[in-house]
C-alpha cells in the first residue's frame, strides 16, 4: 500500500491483516515505486497524491517496466475525468475516498480471482488440502488450524508441487 495519509494507511493495514492479507505500507512516492518495482506483490493499493512522486507517475513507470501487478487507485479525486485518467494510466480499478472497507475487500478479492495463479479457497495436492478461508490444513481425517505465515508457506508449496524452493524465494514470497 502506497498511501501518505498515515491514519488511513494504518487503519487499512489493520483491516487487511485481519482479513489474512500481508501488507507493506510506504508513505512516499519514491519509496512506493521501489517497493512496487520488486514485482513480488500480488496487488498494489496506490494513492494518487503522494509526496515526492505522484501515484500516476508510479503507475505509468511500473507499466513501462512491464510490471503487471494489479493496481487499485485509492484517491480523493472522484471526477469522471480523474477516473478515466487513472484507468487509462494502467490501473485495474479505481476507488474514490471515502470508501467502504467492505467494497475495497470485495474489489481485492475480484482482482485476485482474475490473476493468473488464482486457485480459489481450496488448494489440494494428493491427500493434502489447504482451506485458505478457514486457514485449515487437512490430511485424511486430520485437520489443523494454521497461522497466517504457515498458510502462506503451504500455499506456495501446494501451488508448486514437486519443485525445490530456495530459501530466498520463500523469504521473498512470504516475508
Amino acid at each position: 500500500m502506497i498511501e501518505d495519509e498515515a491514519a488511513l494507511a494504518d487503519a487499512l493495514e489493520e483491516i487487511l491483516k485481519q482479513n489474512n492479507y500481508m501488507v507493506d505500507v510506504v508513505y512516499r512516492g519514491p519509496d512506493g515505486l521501489d517497493y512496487a518495482s520488486s514485482g513480488i506483490y500480488d496487488l498494489i493499493l496506490l494513492d494518487i497524491m503522494l509526496p515526492g512522486m505522484d501515484g500516476l507517475t508510479i503507475l505509468k513507470t511500473l507499466r513501462q517496466r512491464q510490471i503487471s501487478t494489479p493496481v487499485i487507485l485509492l484517491t480523493a479525486k472522484s471526477e469522471v475525468s480523474d477516473i478515466i485518467t487513472g484507468l487509462d494510466a494502467g490501473s485495474d480499478d479505481y476507488l474514490a475516498k471515502p470508501f467502504s472497507t467492505g467494497e475495497l475487500l470485495a474489489r481485492i478479492r475480484a482482482l485476485s480471482r482474475r490473476s493468473n495463479n488464482y486457485t480459489g479457497e481450496l488448494l489440494t495436492f494428493e491427500d493434502l488440502t489447504l482451506n485458505k478461508g478457514t486457514m485449515e490444513l487437512s490430511c485424511h481425517n486430520d485437520t489443523i488450524r494454521l497461522g497466517l505465515k504457515e498458510v502462506q508457506i503451504m500455499e506456495l508449496f501446494l501451488k508448486n508441487p514437486r519443485q525445490i524452493m530456495s530459501k530466498d524465494l520463500l523469504l521473498e514470497k512470504v516475508w
